[in-house]
Formats: C-alpha cells, sequence, structure tokens
C-alpha cells in the first residue's frame, strides 16, 4: 500500500508547473506496462533496496475492511470476517 498526496505541484525548468500527482497516476500507473515513461514508477519499486535505507513509520494496523483477527479455532477462509 502506497499514500501519495492529493496534489503535488512542481515547476520545471521552463517554468511551466505540472502536478506530479497526476502525470504519476495518469501517464505512469494507470498505463503500466504500456506507459511511455516508467520513471516514478521505477524509483518507487527500489525503495525497498537495502543501499536506500527506507525507514517506515511505525502505527496500528490500518483494517479498511473491519476484518477481525482470526482465531485458530474459529477460522474459515471461506466465510472469515464476513458473518456478522
Amino acid at each position: 500500500r502506497i499514500y501519495i498526496p492529493e496534489t503535488s505541484p512542481y515547476t520545471q525548468y521552463d517554468g511551466k508547473t505540472i502536478d506530479l500527482t497526476r502525470a504519476f497516476v495518469n501517464d505512469e500507473y494507470k498505463a503500466h506496462p504500456f506507459e511511455v515513461h516508467d520513471d516514478m514508477l521505477d524509483a518507487l519499486s527500489r525503495i525497498l533496496d537495502e543501499d536506500f535505507n527506507a525507514v517506515f513509520p511505525q502505527g496500528e494496523v490500518i483494517d479498511p475492511l473491519k476484518l477481525r483477527t482470526p482465531v485458530d479455532d474459529q477460522y474459515n477462509p471461506l466465510t472469515w470476517g464476513m458473518e456478522d
């Protein structure tokens, strides 16, 4: 899972301002694997390289589907988290 800002304005050398978030989503992410340029997508794929030494924030796990953690004796992979 990745989180990206809603907008990320960037002024290029020619003075034109572009939104890097929109460029990434529309030109690379949605177009994959047929994108013309894949520079940002390639950079994102390298975030786990050991030489990069990325540190990620620690916090509580977000469960967007509100599924409960299974207890071993009650676990059924076909229905877990769907029953009331």
